[in-house]
């Protein structure tokens, strides 16, 4: 029988904090989950020509900061969700935040494997254009009531101002009421 994989109790402990209702073996496989990448992103930075200056103990204060989810979207990280070629877009990854920069603390973060590849490919600046406005799309909106349907939650607010302070507070929350009464006066 192999012998049993060392992993880091504290770092065990945090991961649990924020990958809530997971198991103590779901959360080994968290920690193995974010070892992969981190290895990963290590053996692959010399082949970019790229230094790889993130010691570990950076990379788990990286991983704290993101609390389990993309540091670009919000998008909790997903071990088990496939899309139809059979990888997995919610893995976490390290991502340069500056494609010219190294791997450092000040210049990575870490995303869903899918908007990593996004904004490879894309840049930053139109992956997030692409997130603005698929925020108020119709499409997303249909999907959203549909996920509503399926867990019987009401697509009605029972109270409007419940949303409010969020709107007030958060840049997104303010462009999509400014983008809704835009519409509205058009309308009129």
């Amino acid at each position: 029988m192999p012998a049993k994989k060392q992993r880091d109790p504290e770092v065990l402990a945090r991961l649990s904090n924020f990958h809530l209702s997971e198991s103590e073996r779901n959360i080994e496989l968290w920690y193995d989950q974010y070892e992969s990448a981190y290895r990963s992103r290590e053996r692959s930075a010399p082949k970019k020509g790229t230094r790889f200056q993130l010691s570990k103990r950076e990379f788990w204060g990286m991983v704290y900061r993101a609390r389990g989810c993309c540091e670009i979207t919000g998008q909790p990280f997903d071990r088990f969700h496939k899309g139809p070629t059979g990888k997995r877009p919610f893995l976490p990854t390290i991502d340069r935040i500056s494609s010219v920069g190294h791997y450092t603390t000040e210049n990575c973060e870490l995303l869903t494997w899918i908007s990593n590849v996004a904004i490879s490919d894309f840049g930053r600046h139109a992956f997030l254009e692409m997130v603005k406005y698929g925020a108020i799309s119709s499409s997303l909106q249909k999907h959203i009531e549909e996920e509503e349907r399926k867990q019987g939650i009401s697509g009605t607010l029972d109270r409007f101002d419940n949303i409010l302070p969020y709107i007030r507070d958060h840049a997104v929350g303010r462009w999509i009421a400014r983008h809704l009464l835009s519409i509205k006066s058009e309308d009129e």
